[in-house]
Order: C-alpha cells, then structure tokens, then sequence
C-alpha cells in the first residue's frame, strides 16, 4: 500500500538468498515445438499490440517493445514542497497531442495530497484550464486536513493536459490503478508513496506543494479555506503557503509550455515570481 510522502524509501528486499531453480514439465518432441512456436507468436502479437497503443506519444528515446520511453535515472534532488530543487532528467516531454501532460497520483486519505490540492486547484485557477467535477471533501484519515477531491475531475486546457490518479477513500491511503505509461514514470522516480507529480515527463516531484501543518491547513474547513482563498490581501499563512506551492507549481507548467513550443497563459507570465522560478529552472 502507499504511504504518504515525504518519507525515506525502503531498503531493496535481499534476494540473495532466493532460491532460483525451477522444474518445467510439458510436452516432449514436435509437440514442444509446436508450443514454443506458439508461444513465441503470441508474444510478438501482445509486443505489436502494446507498441501500436502507445505510437505517437513520444517522439524520441521510444522503446519499440512498448512505447514507453527509456527513463533516464534520478539525477536530481527532491523538491521540499518548495519546488524542483537541481537538474530534471533528460527524458523526452510527455505530450498528449500537443499538450504537456501534468501526472498526478495521490490519495484523499493522505495529508499531503489534501494540503497541495489547494496550490494545484490555484494554479489551473490562474490561468492554465478550467477544472470541472471537483468537490470539496477533508483527508480523515489524519489531521483533517481539508482538500479539492479530484476523483471525478476533468480539465478544459489550451495549455496542459491533466492526468489525475487519485485513491478515492478519504479515510485511509489507498492506490489507484495506472496505466502502463504511468508506473513508468512511479517506478522509475517514485518511492512507493504518495503524492507524485511529474510535468511534462521531466520536471518531477515526490514531495507536498504545501505543508499541511506549517501553513495551518489542518483542522480547518474547507468554507473557511474558500474564504481565506477569496481574500488574497488578508496576508494569512494559509493563503501564503497556498499561492506560494502554486507559483512554483505554473513555473514548471510555464516551462513544460515553452519546450512544447505553447505560449504560457498570460495571467501567470506576468507574474514576476513564477517568471523568476521559470529562470532558474535547468
């Protein structure tokens, strides 16, 4: 089951000691052959199949098993809920269509996901796309941490194409099924929690845009978020902890634009600080 991030991944289990050996019992002769013959079409046709499904979503570094691409290892640093943090993997963009895809794989139940709901939900506000289906729930689960419920939210975007995974039980961490696509990316930068974020396949997260705690979401009702949201002069540090992960947030959709050749909304380019973080981005 996931855990909620941040947290230290596990240790790898130690195989050394597993016991490799296996007996194989079946058909002798031309009747082996003909089911090894079988067998080996069967794969190809499942491999072709496969390969088809995923034609056209990437334009290089494409594996021609599967389509999906070969992931480049960890070379960066984790974000600390304070954006990306050092050099992203040079992976090719993840596009759907034209479209920078923004990946996210979480749970109601987990703390984290409820707090960075907020910054997420602000930044497609501000200018990136039109959320629909979204409710407003809270992550019981822990700290009754209020939180946008995406489980059955879709996006109208110029801009990103929003791909939400999310465990729908807010009473504990659950896992939401994924394609093969996207455990790709889980199984190459995840650590087996939640939540994950990757923009347009190269700018990669495993950590809260916002801290539940610290910026004093928990225990809180979602009205009173809605009205701390509404009234962005009041300085609070909710609304502070909220616009700030949202920021960092645009800054990478702004850059995922930019390498897709899209012109970045211009309620979020005029901003001064999100184009400060699109800067520093390498």
């Amino acid at each position: 089951m996931a855990q909620q991030n941040p947290q230290t991944p596990p240790p790898p289990p130690d195989t050394s000691q597993q016991d490799h050996a296996s007996h194989h019992f079946g058909p002798t002769g031309r009747g082996r052959t003909y089911l090894i013959v079988g067998m080996v079409i069967a794969v190809v046709v499942v491999i072709a199949l496969v390969a088809l499904a995923f034609d056209g979503v990437f334009t290089s570094n494409k594996s021609p098993a599967t389509g999906v691409p070969y992931l480049n290892p960890k070379t960066f640093q984790e974000g600390t809920g304070q954006g990306w943090k050092g050099e992203a993997p040079t992976n090719p963009q993840w596009l759907n269509g034209s479209l920078p895809v923004f990946f996210f794989y979480g749970s109601l139940g987990c703390m984290y996901c409820a707090a960075s709901s907020w910054a997420v939900d602000m930044a497609f506000s501000d200018g990136f796309g039109t959320m629909n289906g979204t409710v407003y729930s809270s992550s019981v689960n822990d700290d009754n941490v209020p939180e946008v419920d995406w489980c059955a939210s879709h996006v109208t975007s110029h801009y990103v194409s929003w791909d939400e995974k999310e465990g729908c039980d807010n009473t504990r961490i659950s896992e939401p099924g994924t394609t093969l696509l996207e455990s790709a990316y889980l199984n190459a930068y995840g650590n087996g929690g939640v939540p994950f974020y990757a923009v347009d396949g190269i700018f990669i997260d495993t950590s809260a845009l916002v801290n539940p705690v610290s910026s004093g979401l928990a225990g809180l009702s979602y009205s009173t978020v809605l009205g701390i949201l509404a009234n962005p002069s009041s300085n609070s540090t909710v609304y502070n902890a909220i616009h700030t992960g949202a920021q960092y947030l645009e800054a990478y959709l702004v850059k995922a634009d930019q390498l897709a050749g899209i012109t970045a909304p211009s309620s979020v380019t005029s901003d001064p600080t999100v184009m400060t973080y699109v800067g520093e981005i390498t």
